[in-house]
């Protein structure tokens, strides 16, 4: 009978993987040709295949002589998890040969959730047998809790680096041992470690199952109860995400990591096994490798999952307009996303432009957790992010360091909005496919202005916690509560205000634009307006409250009624809103109390010690009878100075418009024109594509009562959610914008 043996193992049983190869040899004096590998099943044995067909005949070298010596190779591969025996025999024989090998084919696999769809399925499956490499981040931000209310707003700033070179705190969450809170989950990507149909076949007596990255660039948390379809419970369930929010991390080192015996046995008796990993260090080569071992550390199996781990910026493009507003630093444009390749993109184009009070450093933490977000919720669209000068003016408040940052010139940073919108049209104009554009507060204002030079350029427009009054797209916004306390007695004479000067120009005169009031309509059918109700920046600020510095100041570190406040004290203070740049101490809510005949006062007394007349502004009862050709040139709201006051209040319309050139318009009405609306980030809008209230519509359930004002005591969905809040809680707004958009 001769020998019988499985060359790369040698006798006995022999451990093949699904999809890996072993080849037998045989030899014995039999008859020429008639020598053949066969399947003996045994119980409820699976398959196996060789390379030749037709009865699956050993290639032969045969001997001269009817009785010469043959020897016969053959390859088996294992196709399916299961026992088989192999043996040797001929075909004049009713009897098998006596020497034969059992066969146990294995299954392993690692399966990430490619399709991020929150079930790793068969279609993972099959990207994960052809090798297909999975791309995702190094987790080097610095994340707590399930809030960012930090005033330094540096948790999600990616580049972190542990150790003594870090000087400022930033600590990355890859240092530590746990997850880092609730917004830390991000971080994290599931990983499917099937191993059932193996346990089931060997169990664990006398086998180990390790878990091994070849760069050693990962930790993961490895938990009992998550199975195929739980690969985004740690995303989308808050129960989950809260109770395992320092839940502890296992470093997955070159040397591996042996899985605890509780995990195998929840994955052979439960159908679970998904663990969630995150990137520890840049590794764009290494591969993820699980081993069943013998108890010796002989691998009888494995199987490798090809990983590149990089930044986080790496991963989708950039464009930085700093330069344009005036502004300087931030991150050198990035053309290519090395780290996430365009066969991963479906041809469309997504671009995402930050608000305001945003340095170039913060600018980083919103572009990396906006793409993170937009990724979890299946967006397959290509991820651009706009960085321009929305910082003017700020500073560390240093004198009540709890404010954080605060960046009192907004008038300032809508001129540099405007001046940075050509460019931002040029970058959208260049781009192919779709586009679909988001911007979040004042980013909205670049934005608006862009597509007001070209609104083809995009698609659809997400205006997220829009910082620009309603009015500018809808003309029936008006809100009573943006009047100006001082202005309550002339509330019924609204053509003196500064916000309805405009109307008296005709078409001809640059005057006539001088207003908010429609401004951006042409573009509002592109437009969904992802609004707050509950934001608490444009809060309705009462009109009979005073909005003085002893109203702002107890506000500033909760940012309630900013936006009232900035519109409200045009006229009567350069800060908080602007300076002398945007005129912002003219016009607005100021009045026209200059002595006869410059102002509307007239005499109402003389003064005891010098003789001289004492004037009082004009009562509600004479400014009625000012006509709209004396407020031409002597309006009654205050006038200002300089080139402001020489250039626009004339009768020569060629004089203000030689002035009036854009830039000068955006500076006036930037600093002078009040808002008569509510932000369009507060309300709902009746001409634009789309209405979704993100306070009542997309909050979930579980919202937290944060209470940022001793006043307020409520589940509200304040101006930077979207962000500040962990994506377990904010999800549903960048679902909409994925769905709304067929960005899948």
């Amino acid at each position: 009978a001769g020998k019988f043996t499985a060359e790369r193992f040698g006798d006995g049983p022999v451990y093949v993987c699904v999809g890996q190869s072993v080849r037998f040899k045989a030899g014995g004096k039999v008859n020429t040709g008639q020598t053949y590998w066969h399947q003996e099943p045994h119980d409820f044995i699976n398959v196996f295949n060789v390379e030749a067909q037709d009865g699956y005949p050993i290639p032969q070298h045969t001997m001269d002589g009817v009785n010469g010596s043959v020897e016969g190779l053959g390859v088996f591969t294992g196709l399916e998890p299961g026992y088989c025996r192999i043996a040797c025999n001929w075909t004049n024989a009713a009897s098998w040969l006596d020497k034969k090998i059992d066969v146990c084919v294995l299954k392993v696999e690692l399966i990430p959730d490619y399709d991020r769809s929150g079930v790793i399925d068969d279609g993972d499956r099959t990207k994960a047998d052809a090798g297909d490499k999975f791309y995702f981040w190094v987790n080097d931000d610095d994340d707590s809790g399930f809030e960012d209310d930090t005033g330094a707003g540096k948790m999600d700033v990616p580049g972190a680096v542990s150790g003594w070179l870090e000087f400022d705190g930033h600590t990355p969450d890859y240092d530590d041992t746990k997850v880092d809170g609730e917004r830390d989950w991000v971080d994290f990507f599931p990983v499917l470690v099937d191993l059932k149909s193996t346990l089931d076949l060997i169990g664990t007596t006398g086998f180990k199952y390790v878990l091994k990255h070849t760069a050693g660039a990962v930790n993961a948390y490895v938990p009992n109860d998550l199975g195929p379809s739980d690969a985004a419970k740690h995303l989308r369930d808050y129960t989950y995400a809260h109770d395992h929010a320092d839940a502890s991390l296992q470093a997955i080192s070159t040397s591996g990591y042996e899985l605890p015996a509780a995990f195998l046995t929840a994955v052979q008796s439960n159908g679970k096994g998904v663990i969630l990993m995150e990137g520890k260090a840049v590794s764009t080569t290494g591969k993820l490798v699980l081993e069943v071992q013998k108890s010796d550390g002989s691998v009888i199996c494995s199987r490798e999952l090809p990983l590149s781990l990089d930044g986080v910026e790496k991963m989708f493009l950039h464009k930085n307009l700093r330069a344009v507003g005036g502004g300087s630093g931030g991150e050198a444009d990035r053309t290519t996303a090395p780290n996430y390749p365009d066969s991963l993109c479906n041809g469309k184009q997504f671009v995402f432009i930050h608000g305001y009070n945003v340095n170039r450093v913060q600018a980083r933490g919103w572009e990396a957790e906006t793409f993170k977000r937009m990724y979890w919720s299946r967006n397959n669209a290509r991820f651009h992010a706009i960085t321009w000068h929305g910082d003017e003016s700020q500073s560390w408040a240093w004198y009540w360091p709890w404010w954080g940052y605060v960046c009192p010139n907004y008038h300032n940073n809508v001129v540099n909005a405007w001046k940075t919108a050509p460019e931002v049209k040029n970058y959208l104009a260049r781009l192919s496919g779709n586009v679909y554009l988001a911007a979040h507060s004042l980013g909205n204002m670049v934005a608006s202005c862009a597509l007001m030079i070209d609104a083809s350029v995009v698609t659809k427009y997400f205006m997220l916690d829009g910082a620009i009054a309603s009015e500018a797209f809808d003309l029936s916004q008006y809100n009573e509560n943006m009047l100006h306390s001082n202005w309550i007695p002339y509330e019924s004479l609204t053509d003196l205000y500064a916000s309805d000067w405009h109307s008296i120009f005709g078409s001809g005169d640059q005057r006539s634009d001088l207003t908010w009031q429609g401004r951006f309509s042409s573009i509002a059918s592109k437009c969904i307006n992802l609004y707050s109700s509950g934001d608490q920046v444009f809060d309705v600020h009462p009109k009979a409250t005073e909005p003085d510095v002893f109203e702002v100041m107890p506000h500033v570190k909760s940012g309630r009624y900013s936006w009232a406040f900035q519109e409200k004290r045009k006229g009567s203070s350069y800060k908080p809103g602007g300076d002398a740049y945007t005129f912002s101490s003219y016009a607005g809510w100021s009045f026209n109390d200059q002595n006869p005949p410059a102002g509307w006062t007239y005499q109402t007394g003389t003064d005891p010690d010098t003789g001289a007349p004492i004037y009082s502004l004009y009562t509600p009862t004479m400014a009625a009878g000012i006509t709209t050709n004396e407020l031409v040139t002597k309006p009654f709201f205050g006038m200002g100075a300089g080139d402001f006051r020489n250039n626009l209040f004339t009768t020569n319309a060629a004089t203000a418009n030689t002035w009036l050139t854009e830039q000068n318009r955006w500076r006036v009405i930037a600093g002078t024109i009040p808002a008569m609306s509510l932000a369009a980030g507060r309300t709902s809008l009746g001409a634009v594509a789309g209405n979704v209230d993100m306070n009542t519509a997309l909050k979930p359930s579980y919202w937290p009562d944060r209470d940022p004002d001793p006043n307020v005591d409520d589940f509200r969905w304040f101006h930077s959610d979207i962000r500040n809040m962990a994506y377990i809680y904010t999800y549903e707004v960048f679902d909409e914008m994925v769905t709304e958009g067929g960005l899948e």
